[in-house]
């Protein structure tokens, strides 16, 4: 039992850092896209 909640915790916490990456990933592409928007706009 005990081990079994071990590695329950253990997958819990990869998923929370692989969903922390993923939110990362997006604002920086969120981040990316704004900033050629805007740059695009300036340069005109």
């Amino acid at each position: 039992m005990r081990r079994r909640r071990v590695q329950s915790k253990r997958l819990n916490n990869t998923v929370a850092a692989i969903r922390r990456k993923r939110k990362l990933t997006c604002m920086k592409k969120k981040v990316s896209s704004r900033n050629r928007v805007f740059v695009h706009l300036v340069n005109h």
